[in-house]
């Protein structure tokens, strides 16, 4: 039987490719700068090479979910992401430090309104650890 499957080639050639490796990489590169550097612009290309490494692997896996290596690509994005999730709470407590500004943008005002609610930072860091293991297992108990 033939099953259907998604044509992802405009994103990653494969999970295996060097783009996609490469990607995974700049995640880790990218939440270091960000963490150091308040830079919206750093945290607008983390965010785009997140959202096309997670989109790539979960479309992927919505044809072929016993697909070891889709798995295997899942968690290392699963792993990417909480690295990220790390950075962006780096950074919205940093945003939440900085004075409002009249003309700032939404994402601004956004962070700001967020930074007070965030945990303390290792508190926030076991909180990304944990909901990395609970959306797996949630995920898994579903198949």
């Amino acid at each position: 039987m033939n099953l259907p499957h998604w044509s992802l080639s405009n994103i990653y050639p494969s999970v295996d490719s060097a783009e996609f490796r490469n990607d995974l990489e700049k995640v880790k590169e990218l939440s270091s700068l960000l963490e150091k550097e308040c830079s919206l612009a750093v945290y607008d290309e983390l965010s785009a090479i997140v959202i096309n490494l997670d989109a790539y692997v979960n479309a992927l896996l919505s044809t072929d979910s016993d697909n070891a290596e889709y798995l295997k690509a899942l968690s290392l994005v699963e792993d990417a992401l909480v690295v990220f999730n790390k950075a962006e709470d780096e950074f919205v407590r940093a945003i939440g430090k900085t004075k409002e500004e009249a003309d700032e943008p939404l994402f601004a005002r956004e962070a700001r309104i967020s930074s007070r609610h965030l945990m303390g930072k290792e508190e926030e860091a076991l909180a990304a650890e944990l909901s990395r293991s609970n959306e797996s297992a949630w995920s898994r108990l579903q198949e």
